[in-house]
């Protein structure tokens, strides 16, 4: 068995100590993760850089330059553009240093790949008539949160979000 990556994981996580090193290496695996990914989608649906250019309305220039572990001025709408490219959802969150560091020692191509919304094993299912229909769904709401005006005011109250008999969340 291997035990490299234990051995890494544990030495990162004996460097995350240091506030500095924690947040330079945070930073270092944010844009070497970003690109990475985008080469190995990009890669993963046999496009060219100048065929991922075009589907994102980008120069391959640009393309080419956020292939590099190096970049590190990413543009939150370009990213989106090549999200939808890849027909894929751009997703941005925070993370704890504990789950980064299970995600960093995990890191290979398969965990860079991503299908597309068309091979997508979650929407790939025959549908049963009240998917199709779901007209018991109306008025749901997945999640709710407050507005970001009323979070920053604070003079609007978030709706509790409660969910039924069949798991359907209303509020």
């Amino acid at each position: 068995m291997n035990d490299t990556p234990n051995v890494l994981k544990k030495l990162i996580a004996s460097e995350f100590h240091d506030e500095e090193a924690r947040r330079q290496y945070a930073h270092d695996m944010l844009d070497a993760f970003i690109a990475l990914q985008i080469k190995t989608l990009r890669q993963q649906r046999g496009l060219t850089r100048r065929d991922l250019a075009d589907l994102a309305a980008v120069e391959t220039s640009r393309v080419s330059a956020m292939e590099r572990i190096d970049h590190q001025k990413w543009d939150i709408s370009i990213l989106r553009r090549i999200a939808e490219a890849l027909d894929l959802a751009l997703v941005l969150r925070f993370e704890s240093f504990g789950q980064f560091l299970n995600e960093v020692s995990a890191l290979d191509r398969a965990s860079l790949e991503r299908p597309s919304f068309s091979e997508d094993p979650a929407f790939n299912e025959p549908a049963s008539s009240d998917e199709r229909n779901p007209t018991h769904l109306r008025g749901a709401r997945i999640l709710d949160f407050p507005s970001c005006d009323a979070a920053a005011t604070q003079t609007t109250e978030a709706h509790p979000v409660l969910p039924n008999d069949s798991g359907v969340i209303y509020g």
